[in-house]
């Protein structure tokens, strides 16, 4: 799971999100155990060359896109 750009996160505004003052936001609700967040492309790369024989699975969002808060697991 990509982490958000902090540069991003400086351009964000608060009504992009239902609740500004929320402690955990949409994204970073039920992060199980067996994901990572990555921040770079060079860290994707090194992630996937250590996925070895086991399956991965990419999730990409943005914090300000509707459809992915939408589309997120309630």
């Amino acid at each position: 799971m990509f982490r958000q750009n902090s540069s991003f996160a400086r351009s964000e505004t608060s009504h992009q999100f239902a609740n500004a003052n929320e402690s955990v936001r949409w994204w970073e609700e039920n992060h199980h155990q067996n994901m990572i967040e990555v921040e770079s492309a060079q860290e994707l790369v090194d992630s996937l060359l250590n996925g070895g024989e086991r399956l991965v699975v990419l999730d990409f969002y943005s914090p300000a896109c509707g459809g992915c808060r939408t589309l997120h697991p309630k």
